[in-house]
């Protein structure tokens, strides 16, 4: 798997969230899990590697970490609007049927995308 397929699979996922095509993204930053999941299993990020890159596998878990995020609001969002269209009990009014803004890393501008190692 190369880098540059997470990258690009990472600006179409958050192309999508930026178009509130959240079903899409959803499919996308899954997808971007399972890449991140294959580059972890290479043998070169293995504990006892002597190549192993600390700094490369920290990275590629946050990244993960903010795919799943990202996964976990779009389906809670998913789920109270479907919930609120059934007219279920327990559903606020006050919840947001639209997912939040995708968490970009901190030095990451709004108009930019997830750059992997």
């Amino acid at each position: 798997m190369s880098l540059w397929i997470l990258q690009n699979t990472i600006k179409e996922a958050l192309r999508f969230d930026d178009d509130n095509n959240f079903k899409a993204a959803y499919v996308d930053y899954l997808h971007c899990l399972g890449l991140i999941v294959s580059q972890l299993q290479h043998p070169s990020h293995a504990f006892d590697s002597a190549a192993c890159n600390a700094p490369e596998v920290a990275k590629l878990f946050r990244l993960a970490q903010q795919c799943l995020e990202r996964c976990a609001a779009i389906f809670n969002a998913e789920l109270t609007r479907s919930r609120a269209a059934a007219g279920e009990p327990g559903d606020s009014a006050a919840s947001s049927p639209t997912p939040s803004p995708p968490v970009r890393p901190a030095s990451t501008p709004p108009s930019s995308t997830i750059a992997p190692p």
